[in-house]
């Protein structure tokens, strides 16, 4: 991972943080009406985790993406909602390595690097049956450019649908179209 250096971000900093921290530390909750309460690990390219869980390619799939120095808790409010109003996979991503740190460096330097590691995740379940029609994807302000660079990176096709909640504004500027949320991640793109 290149580090991207500028002048707010101090030399203690520098030296302090986890260059080696890439996608294989973003990890994915699942949650279905089975296991309302407790997740189920599920990890990109993991036949046998992805087997061994309660996930129903069949059943609508929501994915939240907490923010900066947030949790994968961040959307159980959220997940006990849509488990509550529908039957269907909900998974919280948990990027919390890449997402603690200076503000700058994740914005510039893990968001994208979570989104990929999302965006493979989502091709991953495609590939394994799920149809790509089933996916709403959402995030909470650091986390609605992660899943919108999820659904830029895309290669099963275009997502129907993802929601950004607060998107974080601060080193996103509008310009960016390749590292921030917009309108052409996917066919339906809504911000609160």
């Amino acid at each position: 991972m290149e580090l991207v250096c500028q002048d707010l971000i101090c030399e203690d900093f520098k030296s302090s943080i986890d260059l080696k921290a890439g996608p294989e530390t973003v990890l994915f909750e699942l949650f279905t009406r089975n296991n309302p309460d407790v997740a189920q690990i599920l990890q990109v390219d993991d036949n046998a985790l992805l087997e061994q869980s309660n996930y129903n390619s069949s059943l609508p799939t929501k994915i939240f993406a907490h923010g900066w120095v947030g949790f994968p808790d961040q959307g159980y409010s959220s997940k006990n909602e849509y488990l509550l109003r529908e039957d269907c996979n909900f998974i919280s991503v948990d990027w919390s390595v890449l997402a603690s740190g200076d503000y700058t460096f994740v914005a510039i330097n893990n968001v994208p690097v979570a989104g990929a590691a999302t965006g493979a995740f989502v091709d991953f379940l495609v590939s394994q049956g799920a149809p790509l029609t089933s996916f709403h994807l959402i995030g909470f302000s650091m986390g609605a450019h992660v899943v919108g660079n999820a659904g830029g990176l895309l290669v099963s096709g275009k997502l129907p649908r993802i929601t950004g909640l607060d998107p974080a504004a601060n080193d996103f500027p509008l310009e960016s179209l390749d590292t921030r949320l917009d309108t052409t991640d996917a066919s339906f793109v809504d911000g609160v």
